[in-house]
C-alpha cells in the first residue's frame, strides 16, 4: 500500500475543530505512542479561536496530551510544517515539554524522531539520541519543518514560515519513513505542575503567502524576491535592476513601464515573458 505524502496533511483548524477524518486524540494509555512514553490522564486537547490548544493538567508527575494522525503518511521526498504559537507557562509547569512535531512508526519498538521544547531548550531527537540542542527563543522559533530527501532527513525552523534555517540534518533515515504518523504533543515531563498551562499550535502545512520585497533604486521602485527584475512604475533614467548599469535612456534595456530589464542581446521591441506582479501593500 502506498501512503499519501505527508505534505498532503493540511489543517489550519479554522473550522472550529480538527478535521476528524485526519486526527484523533491519543488515549490516556498512550495508544500507539506508548513506546515513546506519551501517556497521560489529564489535560485537554481543543481548538480555540482557530488554533490547536493542548492544556497540561495539574499533576505530580509525567502527564501528556497528544493529537495524532489517524492514518499513515509517507515522509520520503516530502515535508511537513507547523506553526508554534505559544509554548506555555513553564513557571507553573517547570518541566513543561512541548512537541510541535513527532514523527513515528506505530509498529516500531521505539521509532520516533521529534522536535521538543523544554527548560529553555530546543531539542531534536534523531531516533537514537539528541541530534541537536540549542537555546529556545520564542521570538525566533515560530515555525518548524521536517523533511526527507533521498535517504536524508532534517529539521528546520523559521521566524516567519518563509525563510528557513536548518537545525539538524541526518546522513540516513533512522527507520522506514514511508509509513509514519505525525503527532503534536504537550505535557508535564517530570516535575510537579502546580497549575494548568496551554501550548498553542496552528497551520499544519499551511504557510504564509510569499512576501514580495521592493527597493527604490535611483527613484525606481523595483521588486526583490520572486521576480527580481520587475518594478512597478515607469522608471525614466535609472539603474538596470538586473545588471546594475545606469542608463540615461533605453538602449540595450527594455522598460515596459515596469522597470528596466536587461535583455541581451538588445531587443528594443522585445516583450518580457514574465508576469508582472503588483504589490497589494
Amino acid at each position: 500500500m502506498t501512503n499519501l505524502k505527508i505534505s498532503t496533511l493540511v489543517d489550519d483548524f479554522n473550522s472550529g475543530t480538527w478535521n476528524p477524518a485526519l486526527w484523533q486524540v491519543v488515549p490516556a494509555d498512550g495508544g500507539d505512542m506508548v513506546n515513546g512514553g506519551f501517556v497521560g490522564n489529564g489535560g485537554s486537547v481543543a481548538v480555540v479561536g482557530g488554533q490547536l490548544c493542548i492544556t497540561t493538567a495539574i499533576s505530580a508527575g509525567s502527564n501528556w496530551r497528544s493529537l495524532e494522525t489517524i492514518g499513515l503518511y509517507d515522509l520520503t521526498n516530502s515535508q511537513i510544517t507547523i506553526q508554534m504559537v505559544s509554548y506555555g507557562d513553564d513557571v507553573a509547569v517547570p518541566q513543561l515539554d512541548a512537541y510541535p512535531m513527532i514523527i513515528f512508526d506505530p509498529s516500531g519498538a521505539y521509532d520516533f524522531i521529534w522536535t521538543e521544547i523544554y527548560d529553555g531548550t530546543l531539542v531534536i531527537w534523531d531516533g537514537q539520541g539528541i541530534g541537536a540542542s540549542l537555546a529556545y527563543d520564542p521570538a525566533v522559533h515560530k515555525w518548524f519543518r521536517v523533511w526527507e530527501s533521498s535517504g536524508t532527513y532534517g529539521f528546520d525552523h523559521s521566524i516567519d514560515g518563509l525563510t528557513w534555517t536548518n537545525i539538524y540534518t541526518s546522513g540516513s533515515d533512522p527507520f522506514d519513513l514511508s509509513a509514519v504518523k505525525f503527532a503534536i504533543c504537550s505535557g508535564n515531563g517530570q516535575g510537579v505542575a502546580t497549575a494548568a498551562t496551554t501550548s498553542i499550535f496552528d497551520n499544519v502545512n499551511v504557510l504564509p503567502p510569499q512576501k514580495l520585497h521592493y527597493t527604490e533604486r535611483n527613484g525606481v521602485l523595483v521588486q526583490d524576491g520572486l521576480n527580481p527584475l520587475q518594478g512597478i512604475q515607469d522608471p525614466g533614467p535609472g539603474t538596470c535592476i538586473n545588471c546594475g548599469q545606469y542608463i540615461p535612456k533605453l538602449n540595450h534595456h527594455y522598460s515596459q513601464y515596469f522597470g528596466y530589464i536587461c535583455l541581451p542581446p538588445w531587443q528594443p521591441n522585445g516583450t518580457d515573458p514574465r508576469p508582472i506582479t503588483v504589490p497589494t501593500s
